[in-house]
């Protein structure tokens, strides 16, 4: 089956599979041929090399990232609900995540990892604005802060998660450290409006 044959998006969404359980480091072209059923040839004329791969791979997921939080904006009016709905998102997503992912594409594809680093930058700070914003407007979230800042910070706080070096995966798990991150987060920013809306939220999943 050649590369036309078979869809992009179902082959792409084969190789984030792979790189998310294995690595990057540890899939090979190989390996990505025989999953997503196409020949190693035509990945290579297609996508050049496994560094263009990494990157179509990264891009797709990125998109599909964008897409599911959107949507779970656009559920929640309660801005945080968004906020604890995009939290239990990345705990499902990250269940699949190699802790050595995030790693590998820091050291050995630089490219990819900008591309995660512009999208922290551009998209995650701008829905973390949008929804202080609405939060403020609701009542819920204080009034004496600067939200640029905030997003800003909160941005700077998935950087240091991401830092191995820091907290090692092998010690902290994704879901903890996001979990942590998210009630940190929405406790520092919260009036005692916001703050009850977030215990009765807890109460209810217990």
């Amino acid at each position: 089956m050649t590369i036309e044959k078979q869809e992009p998006d179902n082959l792409l969404e084969k190789t984030v599979a792979l790189f998310m359980r294995f690595g990057v480091r540890s899939v090979s072209m190989d390996d990505v041929a025989r999953e997503a059923g196409v020949s190693k040839k035509t990945l290579y004329q297609h996508y050049g090399d496994r560094n263009g791969l990494v990157m179509a791979a990264v891009q797709y997921h990125l998109k599909g990232v964008e897409i599911s939080c959107c949507g779970i904006f656009d559920e929640h009016k309660n801005p945080i609900d968004q906020l604890l709905g995009v939290s239990m998102y990345f705990h499902t997503m990250t269940r699949q995540i190699n802790p050595n992912l995030f790693f590998e594409l820091s050291k050995y594809f630089p490219q990819a990892w900008k591309l995660l680093t512009e999208h922290r930058l551009n998209f995650v700070q701008k829905q973390i604005r949008s929804n202080i914003d609405r939060g403020i407007e609701l009542g819920l979230y204080r009034t004496d802060m600067n939200p640029d800042i905030i997003a800003k910070i909160y941005i700077c706080l998935i950087d240091l998660i991401l830092d191995e070096d820091r907290f090692s995966k092998s010690i902290y798990t994704f879901k903890e450290l996001q979990k942590e991150i998210i009630y940190y987060h929405i406790h520092g920013i919260s009036t005692p409006k916001g703050i009850h809306h977030l215990n009765e939220k807890q109460l209810s999943h217990e």
